[in-house]
């Protein structure tokens, strides 16, 4: 599926059975894909972020008080994103900046870089649209933040806000011009992961631009 579609899903059953039994539908990862009992029987699936899901369903006599189950099903659902712009940017926090300078991920800008800022420049492509790299370290050199810009343009800032919606959920708190949002439960990012869209502002690190922040 993917991002922002619906699916319908239909259960396996013997003939005859169908009219006699009541469906219960259920999601492994609601927030991934999220599903709801349709009409006669079938299940209505909607993709919510970019990741997997395991929807369950259970049949069991119509008119059970006791719910006997009947039968019982599983599919998996891979959701698929609009966008692959920025790719899947490095961050792994706590990484050591020995680490990070060996990854190639641009070329190193002596100017802009810092103790605390390692600042990489790189020639954008179709795929992934990223033009500048940051790894932001703390006072052991350990990565606690890595930002992705983009050159600002209208295109760029919708793919870029579709990037974050999709593999993010929105926590509706705010950090100075930042939005925040969570990783939650994905197959993307570890667990904790905060990320937030900068719109032509600065994130924090004294470099303002277009593009995401993950920390």
């Amino acid at each position: 599926m993917t991002y922002g579609t619906k699916l319908s899903l239909t259960p396996k059953y013997e003939p005859g059975q169908a009219e006699s039994l009541t469906y219960e539908w259920s999601s492994s990862a609601d927030s991934i894909v999220s599903v709801r009992a349709g009409q006669g029987g079938l299940g209505e699936a909607q993709a919510l972020r970019v990741g997997d899901a395991i929807i369950y369903l259970k049949g069991y006599k119509s008119g059970d008080k006791d719910k006997k189950i009947l039968l019982t099903a599983t599919c998996k659902i891979s959701v698929t994103p609009r966008t692959a712009i920025f790719g899947v940017p490095h961050f792994k926090k706590g990484e050591s900046k020995t680490t990070l300078t060996s990854l190639g991920v641009g070329t190193m800008d002596n100017d802009q870089s810092t103790d605390k800022l390692l600042v990489y420049t790189r020639t954008p492509d179709a795929v992934n649209g990223v033009d500048k790299i940051i790894f932001e370290l703390d006072d052991s050199n350990k990565l606690v933040a890595t930002y992705a810009y983009l050159q600002d343009t209208p295109n760029n800032r919708e793919k870029a806000t579709q990037y974050i919606e999709e593999r993010f959920k929105y926590t509706g708190k705010t950090v100075g011009s930042l939005t925040l949002y969570d990783a939650g439960v994905s197959s993307m990012y570890a667990s904790g992961t905060m990320a937030a869209l900068f719109l032509g502002t600065d994130p924090g690190n004294g470099i303002p631009g277009l593009g995401i922040k993950f920390w």
